[in-house]
C-alpha cells in the first residue's frame, strides 16, 4: 500500500473519533468537577450547624490498652513459685540450631556412610562369608555366615571412618538383631 493512500485511509477512519474526544474534553473543562458517585447530603453540610466532633472520653479519661495488675496479684507472683512458670526456676537455655545446617550435615553423613559401605563391600574378605552364605545347607549355617559377614563389614567400616562410628554401630545392631534373635531362639 502506498504511503499517501495509507495516510488518507487512516485519516478517514480516525477523524470522527478524534473530534468526539476533543468535544468531550472541552465539555469537561467547561463544567466544574462533581462527584457523581456520592450524592450531596444537605443535612451534613458545614452550613447545617452540626457538631461532628467525637463524643468519646476526653484525653484525661483515656484507658490504657493493657490494664495494670492489682497489687495482690503482683505479690502472689513474687512470693509463690506457683505464679511463675517452671515453679520459679529459670527456663533451661536451649541451644539454637539451624535446621538447614543440620539437614545438610546429616545428608553428607549418610552419603559418606554409603560410599564407605560400597568400598568395604568390594573387599574380598568381607564378600567371602556372603558368597558362602548362598551355598549354606542349613538355616543355622546361613545365619552364622551372615553374622560373620556383617561383623567384618561393620568392623572394617568403623576402621575406615572413625568419625562415623556411632552411625556404623547403630546400623550394625540393626543388621545383627534379627540374626541373634533367631539363633538364640533356636538353641535348646
Amino acid at each position: 500500500m502506498k504511503p499517501a493512500l495509507f495516510a488518507s485511509t487512516l485519516a478517514v477512519l480516525l477523524l470522527p473519533s478524534l473530534t468526539q474526544a476533543q468535544q468531550s474534553l472541552q465539555l469537561q473543562q467547561a463544567s466544574p468537577p462533581t462527584n457523581s458517585l456520592v450524592p450531596s447530603v444537605p443535612f451534613l453540610s458545614p452550613s447545617a450547624g452540626l457538631d461532628l466532633a467525637p463524643s468519646g472520653p476526653s484525653e484525661k479519661e483515656v484507658l490504657p490498652l493493657i490494664p495494670a495488675l492489682p497489687e495482690s496479684a503482683q505479690a502472689l507472683d513474687s512470693a509463690s513459685p506457683f505464679g511463675q512458670p517452671n515453679g520459679g526456676q529459670q527456663a533451661p537455655v536451649r541451644e539454637v540450631t539451624n535446621r538447614t545446617e543440620d539437614a545438610v550435615r546429616q545428608l553428607k553423613q549418610r552419603i559418606r556412610y554409603r560410599e564407605i559401605k560400597a568400598r568395604t563391600m568390594a573387599l574380598p574378605e568381607v564378600r567371602e562369608p556372603l558368597d558362602a552364605s548362598r551355598k549354606a545347607r542349613s538355616d543355622r549355617e546361613l545365619r552364622g555366615l551372615l553374622q560373620k559377614h556383617y561383623e567384618r563389614l561393620f568392623d572394617r567400616m568403623a576402621a575406615a571412618a572413625p568419625d562415623l562410628a556411632p552411625l556404623i554401630r547403630q546400623q550394625q545392631s540393626l543388621a545383627l538383631e534379627p540374626l541373634s534373635e533367631v539363633i538364640s531362639a533356636g538353641k535348646p
